[in-house]
């Protein structure tokens, strides 16, 4: 048992191919594993992940980001969880959003709920060097995916006050990444939200923004009453008016 333990806590979450590797034996690895989830040594936190439960408390080991980044061999944390993760959060949310090449059902553990979204680039995502066990977009990533899917980002209000304690963006690499997007909408939604959010960066940084995103008329969200922004030629919930109309070329 002590090898085993030792396994268990040193990997902290493991799958049954993980675990079979280390025993050699593939008959007895189940058996273990499913006697160590009765005597609660081990939590089985969907088919085929386990994590290591504290031996006082019987509690996972394993943090909801730790966990996420586990689900698959390319799981990020992503949109509002990246933000929180980032030390952003304005919320707290009961869920974690997780980008990854390889789909997996949503699914409720020890009350965290963890939600699968298609992963469609691979720019921005970094392994963390204090926790080697986390990937997670970058902060220049995470507000491009929050601009782009802001209901994930818990609306546009919640992403406001989030962007209120954002330290110093790299505006390079967030040119860089909306070149990989390739979204004229995305530029201007980024462009945008980082004006109205009164982030500091430079006039060619939203110039570069304004001139990608063309003519074309977009919406920052759908489903809401709208005004129409003229500098960016984008429409926005009614209740941005106030923040918008500060600007001498925003017409409503």
């Amino acid at each position: 048992m002590v090898d085993y333990l030792s396994f268990i806590y040193g990997k902290l979450l493991f799958t049954k191919e993980d675990f079979v590797q280390f025993t050699g034996n593939s008959a007895s690895a189940g058996v273990t594993l499913r006697n160590y989830v009765k005597r609660g040594l081990i939590a089985n936190i969907r088919r085929n992940l386990y994590c290591a439960c504290n031996l006082a408390t019987k509690l996972p080991e394993a943090g909801k980001m730790q966990i996420a980044s586990a689900l698959s061999g390319t799981a990020c944390v992503s949109y509002h969880s990246a933000l929180e993760y980032h030390g952003l959060g304005h919320q707290v949310f009961y869920c974690v959003y997780v980008q990854s090449e390889t789909r997996f059902n949503t699914f409720n553990f020890d009350g965290i709920e963890y939600k699968y979204y298609k992963q469609v680039q691979k720019c921005g995502i970094q392994n963390m060097s204090y926790d080697k066990m986390v990937r997670v977009t970058d902060l220049e990533r995470t507000i491009i995916d929050c601009c782009d899917r802001i209901d994930l980002a818990g609306g546009i209000e919640e992403l406001l006050h989030c962007l209120e304690n954002t330290p110093m963006v790299n505006e390079k690499k967030m040119l860089d990444y909306l070149k990989v997007f390739d979204k004229a909408v995305l530029f201007k939604k980024v462009g945008y939200v980082m004006e109205v959010a009164g982030i500091k960066l430079s006039q060619e940084f939203f110039d570069t923004c304004m001139m990608q995103s063309r003519k074309s008329v977009s919406y920052l969200e759908s489903n809401t009453d709208k005004v129409f922004v003229a500098k960016w030629r984008l429409y926005v919930p009614e209740y941005m008016k106030q923040l918008t109309e500060d600007y001498q070329d925003a017409i409503i």
